[in-house]
């Protein structure tokens, strides 16, 4: 892991990289959430979509998130971590992903396996830290939401899990609610161990738009 000298310069970057990325976009998905609870506020933003302008066989997902803590002694935190990965057969294929996590960045490359339908989209990646010799994560994500027009039950869980020489730590989002055309609401559970798997648990209700 190395310290970012520049923070701002950086996310400039980041961001000019994304935009190009979205310009050469084919189909693609993209979401916004917020969940507010008793003991913690979260954002989350999903973006995935082909890249047929670079190749056919180019894939791009990305996943912004950031929690501001009520619950004295907490740290806030926000974590960029884009994917690109590459469509081998059916959806399995070879993955590269960066980790922007506060002020420490953390490449990882590793298999992937994705795969959407007009009910459900699901996006697994098992990568291995190119800087950190030793470290891996897995990476899941899973959305059912049917296509229909008018009220239709809505569904997100995602996980990751990171290791080194022992557990460093682990995550569960779940959403479960009703949809109505492109929003989604209802009930959010997030739980988040740390390496020594003490639990820490936020519950309340969140809000989700689909915005492709």
């Amino acid at each position: 892991m190395a310290k970012l000298p520049l923070l701002k310069k950086s996310m400039r970057q980041i961001v000019s990289f994304l935009l190009l990325v979205v310009s050469s976009s084919g189909f693609s998905q993209s979401a916004l959430e917020v969940q507010l609870g008793p003991k913690a506020a979260t954002f989350e933003h999903w973006y995935y979509s082909t890249l047929p302008g670079f190749s056919p066989r180019l894939e791009f997902f990305n996943y912004t998130y950031a929690i501001w803590h009520r619950v004295e002694g907490r740290e806030n935190s926000s974590v960029v971590n884009p994917f690109f990965g590459y469509n081998l057969y059916k959806g399995i294929g070879i993955s590269a992903s960066i980790t922007f996590q506060n002020e420490v960045v953390s490449p990882f490359l590793g298999l992937q396996y994705s795969k959407t339908s007009r009910i459900q989209s699901l996006f697994a990646a098992l990568s291995y830290a190119t800087t950190q010799s030793g470290m891996g994560e897995l990476f899941l994500w899973y959305l059912f939401q049917p296509s229909k027009e008018g009220w239709k039950p809505f569904g997100q869980f995602h996980g990751v899990s990171n290791w080194g020489a022992r557990h460093n730590f682990t995550q569960l989002k779940i959403r479960v609610g009703p949809s109505y055309k492109s929003h989604s609401f209802g009930l959010a559970w997030d739980t988040d161990w740390d390496g020594l798997w003490n639990s820490f648990t936020h519950a309340g209700l969140f809000y989700r738009i689909q915005l492709q």
